[in-house]
């Protein structure tokens, strides 16, 4: 602490050091063996007690270690989980798409300001495919009504009117943009009903 000419004291700094472990206090680690019995008898006890029903699947560098489905895929019918169940995930699957897709940005893999057809080089809009960027995909930012029919493009003004006015009350925000191609892009996410 240091202080000034008025008396008043400040922190003028903090030191952190790292203790280390003593030898006597070791980090458990667990086999992989025990490591997938934990998960299992987890996965187990959350089912028994309903509070999980699902499939699970480890794996370790590609190689498999446990997969098993728990619960029922239809409470109605009484028909079991599967590992082949397909679940209805809806929305969830543009969260694990963007995830995926910034794991290969991060990587050096893609560029999310390339455009589209970087990598969808035979993608048949070839004004989508030059303009189009990722980000602009990740960010709903890409939508083209222009490219609909006209029955379809007065349906999809429609449907953006009543998603603007439901979007702004509900956020105080605007609820479309202009596309990277030039048309209008519609985002409803913050909408829960128009």
């Amino acid at each position: 602490m240091v202080g000034n000419s008025a008396g008043l004291r400040r922190i003028a700094g903090l030191l952190r050091r790292a203790i280390p472990r003593p030898a006597e206090f070791p980090i458990a680690r667990l086999t992989q063996d025990e490591a997938i019995a934990g998960i299992a008898a987890v996965l187990r006890e959350d089912a028994a007690g309903d509070r999980f029903s699902g499939a699970v699947l480890v794996a370790n560098n590609g190689q498999l270690l446990f997969s098993r489905a728990y619960g029922l895929a239809d409470r109605e019918r009484g028909i079991p989980n599967t590992v082949q169940t397909r679940f209805r995930i809806g929305s969830m699957n543009k969260m694990f798409t963007a995830v995926a897709t910034l794991q290969l940005a991060e990587a050096g893999q893609i560029e999310l300001t390339a455009p589209l057809g970087e990598y969808l080089t035979g993608y048949p809009n070839r004004d989508v495919a030059a303009k189009v960027t990722i980000h602009h995909l990740l960010t709903h930012t890409a939508a083209r009504a222009t490219s609909l029919a006209p029955s379809s493009r007065r349906t999809a003004r429609s449907f953006a009117r009543s998603v603007t006015t439901c979007s702004c009350t509900a956020t105080g925000g605007r609820s479309s943009s202009r596309g990277a191609a030039g048309g209008t892009a519609i985002t409803a996410s913050s909408c829960s009903a128009p």
